[in-house]
């Protein structure tokens, strides 16, 4: 990755895994790279990056993350940019979700978008337009939404959206039976409002493709929702070894939400390591659970505070990834709560 200008990111405290650009913070024009070795037949890696925006950008630039992907193996190179819109005076939050990740040729799944309304007035009349992966085919579409017979799109108009509101919409895919392990599946969203043709959000989910059952399931609740700034926000993460066999050296990684914190031994069962004595934004906090022998369960119990000046309407997602050396793929989920104050 060539760092844009107008980010930087640790090299170690914000990438997972830890990247390789020459220096501790990998800023403007470096080359962050990662050796991932090698990749089997329907294997998947994933390299997340939480990178800072440098305070000074101005709105409406374009931040441009060109990617380049090599092997000895393979005729050419993969080249990809990654462009993001800066908003400075955002109104308006959109976050989505998948129940699952990695998926299985013909299992089925759901998207979920939230919205929220971070501004002083009501908006109205919104549209919330999603476009599906390749290969996957819609079962049920959540109040109301309708699929675009042209372009395959669902959309959902949306008449109002109260000041400090959140709302949730869904819909139900099924993956095709002839989906390939590896396959990447990559849905996104857009919302705008007023009948306006900017775009005021948008929000992606990719996830992947194995070939036969997966050994490890996760599951995710946290409670309340909606919460409270200033209160509390209760996770429960449950992660099971569903296979006849063992799972060797599970890890678990959740990248702290910027409205959350927690302290990494009063607050949190067991013991979070994140490098601090509180566990704050952007931090990875980590767990590492040893062998799950077949038809085993772990529960990680995290008693977070949330910030006092959470504004309503706010999304906090909190991004969690399971990880074996025993298996091909690492279980990723995202939990979205919503602030109402």
């Amino acid at each position: 990755l060539r760092v844009p200008a107008e980010l930087s990111f640790n090299y170690s405290i914000d990438a997972e895994p830890n990247t390789s650009c020459g220096t501790t913070t990998c800023r403007v024009g470096q080359e962050a790279s990662w050796a991932l070795g090698t990749l089997e037949s329907g294997e998947s890696r994933t390299i997340t990056i939480n990178a800072n925006v440098l305070a000074e950008v101005l709105a409406g630039t374009l931040i441009s993350a060109p990617v380049r992907v090599t092997s000895p193996d393979v005729i050419d190179d993969i080249n990809l940019i990654k462009v993001v819109a800066v908003n400075n005076s955002p109104i308006s939050l959109l976050a989505m979700s998948a129940s699952k990740d990695p998926v299985e040729p013909s299992e089925s799944l759901s998207y979920q978008f939230s919205v929220g309304n971070i501004d002083s007035v009501d908006l109205t009349n919104l549209e919330l337009r999603t476009a599906l992966p390749a290969g996957v085919t819609v079962d049920s579409i959540s109040d109301g939404g309708t699929q675009d017979g042209s372009t395959g799109e669902i959309v959902w108009d949306i008449t109002r959206v109260g000041v400090g509101k959140t709302l949730v919409r869904e819909v139900s895919v099924t993956v095709a039976n002839d989906a390939i392990a590896g396959e990447i599946l990559t849905a996104r969203a857009e919302l705008r409002h007023d009948d306006g043709v900017d775009l005021d959000a948008s929000a992606e989910q990719a996830i992947t493709v194995v070939e036969r059952t997966f050994p490890i399931s996760i599951d995710i609740s946290a409670t309340p929702d909606p919460v409270v700034a200033g209160g509390r926000l209760l996770y429960d993460i449950t992660i099971s070894n569903i296979s006849a066999v063992p799972v060797n050296t599970v890890s678990v990684l959740l990248r702290v939400p910027a409205e959350l914190s927690f302290n990494y031994s009063i607050d949190a069962e067991p013991n979070a390591s994140c490098g601090a004595t509180t566990c704050r934004v952007g931090q990875e906090a980590s767990w590492a659970l040893g062998t799950l022998e077949s038809g085993e369960s772990r529960t990680i119990t995290i008693n977070a505070n949330v910030l006092p000046g959470v504004l309503a309407g706010t999304l906090i997602s909190a991004p969690i990834r399971v990880t074996s050396p025993d298996v091909i793929d690492n279980v990723s989920r995202i939990n979205i709560t919503a602030v109402s104050n």
